[in-house]
């Protein structure tokens, strides 16, 4: 998409209401050194930052395509007012060190390619693992960048971390965001349903990857 991210249909007022700098998270000895960290990893095309309020306005924008929107977990917002309250939400999370959330930034253009997202894994949180999300802007698919960003913010996770292994859930369906997953080195574990805000659970399953899989495919050291 050529121009402003802004689309006609409400994400310019949306923008008006966005303060102009947004404090990053305090560090702890979790999730906010992770998001300390992001700020200095990137690959060719990408770097990462925290995320911020203003990203709700590109966010607002990729959910008005109903591709992107079809595997979310939550409604597709009606009203830029409901997304910026979702984004306020995530940021508590954030601060609150329930969860490391970060941007994905083009290098090139500076436009916003979108979110990723670790948590601690409801299955194995005793052992330390972490669970990953990705979202990518429908405008940058078919550009290899989903997987470009899957492995970034794995080569985060377990570079800036002590965590064992990582977790993702996708639908049986997103075929494309499995064999992702699959060409990343991850191993499907386990069916699951992924419940959805407001609506039936997805079918699904658990694909994981260890670190010491994950050292042996990228040649990495092993040790955290």
């Amino acid at each position: 998409m050529e121009g402003s991210w802004l689309s006609a249909s409400g994400a310019d007022g949306l923008a008006a209401t966005i303060p102009a700098v947004v404090a990053v998270p305090d560090p702890d000895r979790r999730f906010g050194p992770l998001a300390e960290r992001a700020l200095r990893h990137g690959s060719p095309r990408l770097h990462l930052r925290p995320f911020a309020l203003e990203d709700a306005a590109p966010l607002w924008q990729a959910t008005r395509h109903p591709d992107f929107n079809a595997w979310l977990t939550w409604p597709q917002p009606t009203a830029p007012a409901e997304l910026l309250a979702r984004a306020q939400r995530m940021l508590a999370q954030m601060q609150g060190q329930q969860a490391c959330l970060l941007s994905a930034v083009d290098r090139g253009s500076g436009r916003w390619v979108g979110l990723y997202r670790m948590a601690a894994d409801l299955w194995r949180a005793d052992e330390g693992w972490f669970e990953l999300g990705m979202w990518v802007h429908p405008d940058f698919w078919g550009a290899g960048l989903a997987a470009e960003l899957h492995a970034l913010g794995t080569s985060l996770a377990f570079e800036g971390s002590d965590t064992p292994g990582l977790s993702a859930r996708t639908a049986a369906a997103n075929v494309k965001a499995w064999k992702t997953l699959l060409r990343m080195g991850f191993e499907r574990d386990h069916a699951c349903d992924i419940a959805v805000e407001g609506a039936p659970a997805h079918p699904g399953h658990v694909y994981r990857l260890g670190r010491l899989a994950w050292a042996r495919a990228t040649q990495q050291p092993a040790a955290a």
